[in-house]
């Protein structure tokens, strides 16, 4: 994870099912922004976060 920000992305995007790397993250740097995708729903919520983030 520490190596993934180092690189700088301006997000974190988890796909599949549970939120294990999200919830990682969150321990590790609470800064980051990181977004889920586990289903239709959830995918449409994350366009819609990337979408106003640009």
């Amino acid at each position: 994870m520490q190596l993934l920000i180092e690189q700088k992305p301006t997000h974190f995007i988890e796909v599949g099912p549970g939120k294990v790397l999200s919830g990682l993250m969150r321990q590790i740097d609470r800064s980051q922004t990181t977004l889920h995708v586990a289903d239709e729903a959830s995918l449409e919520k994350t366009l819609a976060a990337l979408t106003s983030a640009s």
